[in-house]
């Protein structure tokens, strides 16, 4: 009691006031909705947001869903331990491979993809040949941050003449999967699936093609940059 017999009073809990830096209640609205109606994973579903316009924190995006009672710890499944097979460093072999996301008489999309890292690139170009193959390979060899030593592809024709000549240029070893055995290139064929789903499909009745490559492209700086990747080891 040196203070005269006063006592300074223990503060108690501060009143809760409303959070400055709280996302809008219509972002909100809008995170709840996307995860409703497309029952995407949390990295897809700040695409989604990130393609409308709306750049946010998958964190936050957590924290929207948990405090709206859309997820719940305690009822996550537990993964089961596995290993996911990759090469064991960037540039010991890419994955390419062709589609055409949009029917036949749509353009075609070429993907390439690093066995190791995920690195991905990937272009529409409008006719699947060898010529516009190997185009596509000297922009992807290009844009790489890394080397490449060698390629996986399968038996089609785009990845002979021109495309076979740019990679006897550059060093570049080919590996070709036996017939029917699309499991080789498992990695890229599971892109085409991811892009179409998250990107092309999505442009509705779009068909012009350079509108096309640039949502690609935006697509692709996401996925390159701010996606986790769970099968990198690190």
């Amino acid at each position: 009691m040196g203070n005269g017999g006063y006592f300074r009073k223990k503060e108690g809990a501060k009143a809760i006031h409303p959070l400055g830096n709280r996302t809008p209640p219509e972002i909100e609205e809008l995170v709840e909705d996307l995860w409703s109606s497309n029952g995407v994973s949390l990295d897809r579903l700040v695409w989604l947001l990130e393609d409308r316009g709306y750049s946010l924190l998958r964190s936050t995006v957590y924290r929207i869903l948990f405090w709206r009672n859309l997820i719940s710890p305690s009822l996550r499944k537990r993964r089961r331990s596995y290993c996911l097979y990759s090469k064991g460093y960037p540039d010991e072999e890419v994955q390419i491979d062709t589609t055409q996301p949009l029917g036949k008489d749509g353009p075609t999309l070429i993907v390439a993809v690093d066995d190791f890292s995920h690195w991905t690139f990937a272009d529409l170009i409008p006719k699947n040949t060898s010529e516009n193959a190997s185009l596509f390979l000297e922009r992807f060899l290009k844009e790489a941050p890394f080397s490449i030593k060698a390629v996986r592809v399968d038996n089609a024709s785009e990845f002979k003449g021109k495309f076979l000549s740019i990679c006897q240029l550059n060093g570049i070893r080919i590996i070709r999967n036996p017939v029917h055995s699309p499991e080789r290139n498992g990695k890229v064929e599971r892109m085409h699936r991811t892009q179409e789903e998250e990107c092309l499909w999505r442009l509705g009745q779009e068909r012009d093609l350079e509108s096309l490559r640039f949502q690609l492209s935006r697509y692709l700086v996401w996925y390159n940059t701010r996606k986790r990747q769970r099968g990198v080891r690190g």
